[in-house]
Order: structure tokens, then C-alpha cells, then sequence
């Protein structure tokens, strides 16, 4: 059975999902409209997509097998800048085959209802990346990352990229290592004094292009848990499986855009209202509204990426 709950989010992360993908109100152009020169430079690669996450539950007293959530994705590679699905970061230093980065990841926490309000699992993490270009397709990298309550986890991440045609392969192995104050909180829910552990992940993702800027998109991870977390008191499974299936915009493979407008950068304000809900009951109209009422208000540089689609 699936399970259309939240993976653990708390009302402030619906907060800012919802004010950056649904209640921006206003847009302003910078732009000197007594200057109208034009620039010419390849599009850089971005993209924005939307799908179904479904996971698997490792825990014990899960009223159901698998938790389901939408998911949005948006990706862009700039010369500072990038964002690739649940990560994005700045580049503070490059070279020819290594890249120095500061990370933020979206981590999924997949757990049962029944913990759900006490355990908000699910988190933005930060850390630093140290990349390695084996070759152009094949990098390896090295993190240190931390949640909120500087709850400390290491990855060892090597990938493996394939062009074929209209289809992208990206296979994926991933080590992790999890501190004691990580495992114990994330794994034993504070109650269950694990130790330090690992973890190992394998998957890929598959990207078909339709047609024009359409594409198609699918991702499927195997997680195994190390033996010490795989004895928790609230371990059921010592495997974990997840897949994604969506689609989304990005450069035409088959021919690749020109940029030709004006320098026109803007500045976007927008307003929130927090709620307890999923993106999928927002997305159906059947939001909750948040008995604390947060609000939020941000602001956002924005940078130009296509003239158009199709």
C-alpha cells in the first residue's frame, strides 16, 4: 500500500516549499530600458521537473509498506552556482578534474506515521564537497555534511555517466558514514543507543528526451543498512528500496539554445502561509492550515536560463 504523507517534514520546510514553487507574487525586472544591448552565450544546463517518490519503510509499526510524496526537482549549472534535483551548492574553487563545493541536500527520512510528529526526520543538510573527475563521466566525491543539530554523516559518492542517443544513464554508488549522534537520533529515535555505523546505497537514474525541452524521468536506489543499525530496537528491514517517476523541462539535447536577451536579472518578492500538509494535498487542494499561523517572507535573485520552450 502507498502512503500519501509527509516523509517527516516539518511545517517550516512546507513553508519554504511552498513559497518558492506556489505563492510568488511579484516579479521586477532589473533592467536599464535606455540600454537595450544584447548578449550571446550557450544556454547553461537547467532544468525543472516534478514526479513521485516512493520508498520503502525499515522501521517497525508501519501501518503501511511504502510512504509516497510528490517531489519537484530543479537543476542548473552555472559558473558559481548549481542545483541538481535535492542538491545544490556554490563552487569556491576549480580546476581541470577537482572542484571544491559547499553543499546543501534535501535528505529524505523515510518513517512511520505513528513517529512522524515527533521524529521530523527529514532535513536540509550543509556541508563541503571535494569532487574528482576520474574522467568527464566518471566523478568521485568526497562529503562531510551535518543537519541543523550539527548531527555529523560522511559520504563517499562515485558515479558513472552514459549519453546514449536521447537517453541519460547515471549510475550511482554511495558509502556512508553515519556518527553516533546521527545514527542514534535518525535511527534510534533517541532512545536506542546505536553507535556509529554505515550504510551502503546502489541505483541509478534513466533520462529520456520526448521531444523539444520534454523529458521523461525515473531513479531507483538499493540501501543497506549496516549491521549495528540493522539491531536497533526500531529496525524491521535491513533494506530499504526507493524509486522516482516524473517528468520536466530542460535543454533541447538536439539543439542546444542561444541566449540573445537583454541583461535583465530580477528580484522576486514573495509571501507565505505555512501549513502541516503535504505538497500533494496543497497540490489537491486540501491543505491544513497551521495552528501556530508562521508566515514567511523572502526575496530571490533570479538569473535568465531560456528564452523559451518548444
Amino acid at each position: 500500500m502507498n502512503q500519501s504523507e509527509c516523509s517527516g517534514l516539518n511545517t517550516n520546510q512546507w513553508l519554504v516549499l511552498l513559497d518558492h514553487f506556489t505563492l510568488s507574487l511579484f516579479a521586477t525586472e532589473i533592467v536599464d530600458t535606455k540600454k537595450e544591448i544584447k548578449y550571446h552565450q550557450d544556454e547553461a544546463d537547467w532544468g525543472i521537473a516534478i514526479g513521485t517518490r516512493t520508498a520503502t519503510i525499515a522501521f517497525i509499526n508501519a501501518e503501511d509498506d511504502t510512504v509516497s510524496d510528490f517531489v519537484p526537482k530543479m537543476y542548473y549549472e552555472g559558473e558559481y552556482l548549481f542545483l541538481r534535483g535535492e542538491t545544490g551548492g556554490l563552487k569556491l574553487w576549480k580546476t581541470e578534474n577537482y572542484q571544491v563545493s559547499l553543499l546543501g541536500r534535501y535528505r529524505y527520512f523515510d518513517i512511520p506515521e505513528l513517529y512522524q510528529k515527533d521524529y521530523h526526520g527529514t532535513n536540509i543538510d550543509t556541508g563541503v564537497q571535494l569532487e574528482y573527475l576520474i574522467r568527464p563521466e566518471m566523478p568521485l566525491q568526497f562529503e562531510v555534511m551535518t543537519d541543523a543539530d550539527a548531527h555529523i554523516y560522511a559520504d563517499i559518492n562515485f558515479l558513472y555517466q552514459l549519453d546514449i542517443n536521447d537517453v541519460d544513464i547515471e549510475f550511482k554508488a554511495r558509502y556512508r558514514y553515519k556518527s553516533s549522534d546521527f545514527n542514534n537520533t535518525y535511527y534510534g529515535l533517541e532512545k536506542d543507543k546505536i553507535g556509529a555505523d554505515y550504510e551502503l546505497r546502489v541505483g541509478g537514474q534513466l533520462r529520456y528526451h520526448v521531444f523539444s525541452n520534454l523529458y521523461l524521468l525515473t531513479e531507483a536506489n538499493l540501501t543497506t543498512l549496516g549491521q549495528k543499525t540493522y539491531h536497533s530496537n526500531f529496525i524491521d528491514d535491513r533494506f530499504q528500496a526507493e524509486y522516482y517517476l516524473g517528468f520536466g523541462f530542460f535543454n533541447n539535447k538536439k539543439q542546444r539554445g542561444k541566449l540573445t536577451l537583454p541583461e535583465n536579472h530580477y528580484v522576486r518578492w514573495a509571501y507565505g502561509w505555512a501549513t502541516p500538509s503535504n505538497i500533494g494535498d496543497v497540490i489537491r487542494g486540501n491543505s491544513e492550515k497551521d495552528e501556530f499561523d508562521n508566515q514567511m517572507t523572502s526575496f530571490f535573485y533570479g538569473i535568465p536560463v531560456a528564452e523559451s520552450i518548444f
